[in-house]
């Protein structure tokens, strides 16, 4: 896949790194996360999808409007491919975690950003913990 219209791809990190990477390819699971294939932005771009429907997605999906949308507002390697991965993306996920915007929800197709959820409180605790919580209008 050529990427040379993409300035910001550090091609020399894949030899530094080299002996510390893993290949992993789209549906690929490693310690309970998902990878998930989202070409279009970059022709590599890949997101991970964790156990509890999350997925951090990076600029696969840049913008809440871009969801809302699904079209891509701006794509380096292939606009088609991008929206594709938009769509795609969306049909898996129940919160999404985009590249330069606010987390979203993903409820029976329709997003709705966090901000717009406000009475609702998702809290995730493990072991002995003493909360205090307190709403200040």
């Amino acid at each position: 896949m050529n990427q040379a219209n993409d300035p910001y791809i550090a091609d020399f990190l894949l030899q530094v790194l080299s002996d510390k990477l893993i290949l992993v390819h789209d549906n690929d699971e490693l310690h309970g996360i998902k990878f998930v294939e989202l070409p279009g932005h970059t022709g590599g771009t890949m997101g991970v999808l964790l156990d509890d429907g999350t997925a951090i997605v990076g600029d696969a999906i840049k913008y809440v409007d871009d969801a809302v949308r699904r079209k891509t507002s701006f794509a380096y390697y292939n606009l088609d491919e991008a929206n594709k991965s938009i769509v795609k993306i969306l049909s898996l996920a129940r919160l999404i975690i985009p590249g330069h915007d606010i987390p979203f929800y993903v409820i029976n197709g329709e997003v709705k950003p966090v901000n717009q959820m406000q009475n609702k409180l998702l809290i995730y605790l493990k072991g002995d913990l003493d909360i205090s919580i307190f709403k200040i209008s």
